[in-house]
């Protein structure tokens, strides 16, 4: 028996369905299952779970915490290299074009994780970005960001020391201490905000 939409215990969202709590207050009960979560960490239920579903060329869709779009043959959890897998597929699904800008540039709370940074003043794109959930697995629209170098050293110096161990490739690689914010791509930093950021990095570059 499985949860449905029924909130898991916490002995089966840490993985450990053999010590469910319902199993000794309920009768037939045996575990709430595997549990699956969203980028934000947030419990994923079933009714908006993709599930084993197949799609439209045949292929099993990954059974991962996070819809992404994309298919696979596999069980998420059967990657021997799950980080390059999902780095692979952040190449296929967004490809970097000649000329293409950074996708921060000009914005004042670029990237989200505890610190956002401000985004650099139009360099070229080079780099793609898992964020913030830095689980590669985790393509999903919203979360891989192709942007500069700049940037995205910025945001890792301002951000990695907040985050723990890198989970199972099912899970959410999220903050373990501060509040986790989601990457803001409205709000425009002033160009005083802008230079000072660009002075900031610049210096950081040359003193290495």
């Amino acid at each position: 028996m499985s949860t449905g939409d029924k909130e898991p215990c916490p002995a089966c969202r840490a993985g450990f369905q053999n010590e469910c709590h319902y199993a000794w207050t309920e009768d037939g009960w045996e575990s709430c299952g595997e549990i699956f979560f969203t980028a934000s960490g947030e419990v994923k239920y079933a009714s908006t779970r993709v599930g084993d579903d197949r799609g439209e060329a045949g292929k099993q869709v990954d059974t991962g915490y996070i819809a992404d779009g994309y298919e696979g043959l596999k069980d998420i959890s059967q990657y021997k290299d799950p980080i390059s897998t999902g780095r692979k597929r952040a190449a296929e699904m967004y490809p970097i074009t000649p000329g293409m800008v950074c996708e921060w540039a000009n914005l004042k709370k670029a990237g989200g994780g505890v610190v956002p940074i401000v985004g650099c003043i139009g360099r070229p794109a080079t780099d793609r970005h898992h964020g913030p959930d830095k689980n590669t697995m985790n393509n999903a629209e919203g979360n891989v960001h192709r942007i500069c170098a700049f940037c995205h050293n910025a945001w890792h110096g301002a951000n990695d020391s907040f985050y723990g161990e890198r989970p199972s490739p099912d899970k959410p690689f999220v903050p373990v201490k501060g509040e986790m914010l989601q990457h803001d791509s409205a709000t425009k930093a002033t160009t005083e905000e802008l230079l000072a950021a660009e002075k900031e990095r610049v210096e950081a570059a040359t003193k290495q």
